[in-house]
C-alpha cells in the first residue's frame, strides 16, 4: 500500500515543483547578498507601479542609506504638483520629505525592514551587478531600480 501512495504522490509533487514561478526563481539570488554588498548609498533610477513606469524627477532624488550595523534610511522626496489649463499635471518643485530609519535583516529571499515606528515590512530584492532591485509587497508589477553611489 505504501509504494502505491508513493508512486501517486511523488509525480504529483514533481508537478508543484516544476511549476514554480521563473521570476520568483530570479529573486532567489539574494542568498550571495550579504551585508558586505548591501551596505552603501542606493540612488533611485526608476520606479514601477503595476507594470508603468512611475519615474519623476523627485523619485530619482530618493535613496536608501544601508549601514554595516544593520540601520538603514530611506529619504523620500515628495513631488509639488500642479494641474493644468488642459488638466495634466506637472511637477513644479520637489520637497524633501520625511526621512524613514529603522534596521534591515538580509532573510533570503527578501529584506525586512523594522521601521522606528515598530513597522515591519518585507521586500523582495535581487542585486546585479551595481544595481539593487527592490520588489515592494512581492508583487512583480511594483520595482524599483537603484544603483549604487
Amino acid at each position: 500500500m505504501k509504494k502505491i501512495f508513493l508512486l501517486v504522490i511523488l509525480p504529483l509533487m514533481s508537478l508543484f515543483i516544476a511549476c514554480e514561478d521563473d521570476d520568483t526563481e530570479n529573486f532567489k539570488a539574494l542568498k550571495e547578498v550579504d551585508n558586505s554588498t548591501l551596505v552603501g548609498v542606493w540612488q533611485t533610477t526608476s520606479v514601477k507601479e503595476k507594470n508603468q513606469d512611475i519615474t519623476n524627477e523627485c523619485n530619482l532624488k530618493e535613496f536608501y542609506e544601508f549601514k554595516s550595523d544593520n540601520t538603514f534610511s530611506f529619504q523620500i522626496y515628495e513631488a509639488v504638483e500642479d494641474v493644468n489649463a488642459d488638466g495634466s499635471v506637472s511637477i513644479t518643485d520637489c520637497i524633501k520629505g520625511e526621512l524613514l530609519t529603522g534596521t534591515y535583516k538580509v532573510e533570503n529571499p527578501s529584506l525586512q525592514f523594522t521601521f522606528s515606528d515598530g513597522d515591519v515590512e518585507f521586500e523582495f530584492l535581487r542585486i546585479e551587478g551595481d544595481k539593487l532591485f527592490i520588489r515592494t509587497g512581492g508583487e512583480v508589477s511594483d520595482e524599483s531600480v537603484f544603483v549604487k553611489k
